[in-house]
């Protein structure tokens, strides 16, 4: 890397950052220089580079496919306590994608990225918990887990909510509830949110389906008024 890239990379990091400034660069099919500046920046230290640089090595971005890279890498950020870091390794262990497959080590990163606050980890805890994965299996601990990730926003938390009441886990089955839950999944923009709510057109009558969107106008709005950045907690078992 020359004097000039390295000058300008610094200034790009400085002024934006280095996530927005990979994705631009990647937005533009520069993915040599957006390759080149998160390796950079990886080598400095910063556990925001090194998940950007795990993942040019997971999907094979510019370098050739190495899952096995890519886990160690996160496993750097996970070391300095990065939140987002510790979810991805923990869904590599869960997967065995690069890594030999623990479910148990998944649920230990998933936790310690949720005590953070991390959306996607409480997702992840609610999944493994319903599934009885790496942890007993217990579907009120994956409701709670389900419904903190909803009240910080996370769009897919709104999905599984929906999955819950549709197979009846731990709760009455209720297919109007389910789908009211993947409306408020699919307005959020998350695309199994979007398939379940065809699927529940498809099956429900038009009463049905108007109670349902209801129903998801005052979910909609209860968890805008709790807002992303209300205080949660929750147990994290």
């Amino acid at each position: 890397m020359g004097p000039i890239f390295t000058a300008m990379a610094s200034l790009a990091l400085a002024s934006s950052g280095v996530t927005d400034e990979v994705e631009r660069l990647l937005s533009q099919r520069q993915d040599r220089a957006a390759f080149a500046l998160a390796e950079q920046a990886a080598d400095d230290g910063s556990s925001e580079a090194l998940i950007l640089l795990s993942g040019f090595y997971e999907e094979g971005i510019h370098v050739s496919r190495n899952p096995a890279r890519a886990v160690e890498l996160l496993e750097q950020a996970a070391k300095q306590g990065d939140a987002e870091g510790q979810w991805r390794l923990g869904v590599m262990l869960d997967s065995g994608r690069g890594v030999r497959p623990s479910q148990e080590d998944a649920v230990k990163l998933f936790q310690a990225a949720a005590r953070q606050g991390n959306a996607k980890a409480h997702v992840s805890l609610g999944i493994m918990y319903s599934l009885g994965r790496g942890v007993p299996e217990d579907h009120a601990k994956a409701m709670r887990h389900y419904r903190t990730a909803a009240r910080l926003g996370e769009s897919h938390a709104f999905n599984e909510i929906g999955v819950v009441y549709l197979a009846g886990e731990g709760v009455e089955p209720d297919p109007i509830e389910a789908t009211a839950w993947f409306f408020v999944a699919m307005m959020m923009g998350d695309e199994s949110g979007a398939e379940n709510l065809a699927e529940m057109f498809a099956r429900l009558d038009e009463r049905s389906v108007r109670i349902a969107s209801y129903r998801a106008a005052r979910i909609a709005e209860e968890y805008r008024k709790g807002g992303s950045h209300a205080a949660v907690s929750v147990e994290i078992g």
